[in-house]
Order: C-alpha cells, then structure tokens, then sequence
C-alpha cells in the first residue's frame, strides 16, 4: 500500500463531547483506526468519565449516557492512553473537522501539564469540501 500523504502511518479519530466549546465541555469518548502501510489496522476505543453530567441532548445524539462513563477513566487517562496509541508525533492523524477534535485534545492535554499535539493533522472535512 505504501506511505499515505507521505507518512507511514496514519490514525483516523473521532470524539464524543458533552458540548461545543472545549473550555467548558468534556471528552465523552475516543475512538481511532490505525493504518500501517501494508493496510493492516489496529483499533482504539474508550469511554471516558466527564466528571460532569451529560446533557439530554447529547445522551440522545451519541447514545452515551451517565452511568456508562461512570467506571471509564477521566479524560487526562484516556487522552495518555490516545497518544500512547498514536505511538509518536511523526504519525499522520485525521479526523473530520479536524480543529474541534484536536482542540478538545489539546485542552485536556494541557490540564494534564503536557504539551499540546505536534502531529500533523488532515481535516477530512476539509477534503471533503474540495472533493
């Protein structure tokens, strides 16, 4: 298969928020294809815990409600846990409208004390838009 916009390897990722607004609103869950250039694959999944309540209008979009974040870790666990699976900041990630995803990232990054994401980043939403 070969490199992918001139990278190796490229993780594809999703997440589900409480709300809009990053400085306000939680990680719910995170989910993450990794393709290798042979096109294997290899997944990541996790709920995450809020610590807030989930609001109605979300419970009903995502289908993710309170008592299934409740034993899920919060959101410095699980963005670790994210970034141990992207495996480096030479990994190509993806993700449709891209600057929400990663700006949520970047906020529980930096509540952690971390740095926020290096990696280069394609906004599929943006591809979508030119195609």
């Amino acid at each position: 298969m070969g490199r992918i916009f001139g990278y190796d390897i490229i993780v594809a990722f999703d997440l589900e928020t409480t709300g809009l607004d990053p400085s306000v609103d939680k990680i719910i869950e995170i989910g993450a294809v990794k393709l290798y250039p042979d096109g294997t694959t290899e997944e990541f999944s996790t709920l995450v815990n809020p610590e807030i309540p989930i609001p109605f209008r979300v419970r009903q979009l995502t289908g993710i409600d309170n008592n299934m974040v409740l034993g899920a870790p919060p959101a410095k666990k699980a963005v670790a846990d994210f970034l141990d699976f992207i495996g480096g900041d030479d990994v190509l990630l993806a993700a449709h409208n891209a600057s929400f995803d990663v700006g949520f990232i970047n906020v529980s990054l930096l509540d952690a004390g971390k740095e926020p994401l290096r990696n280069p980043v394609v906004d599929t939403l943006s591809l979508a838009r030119i195609l």
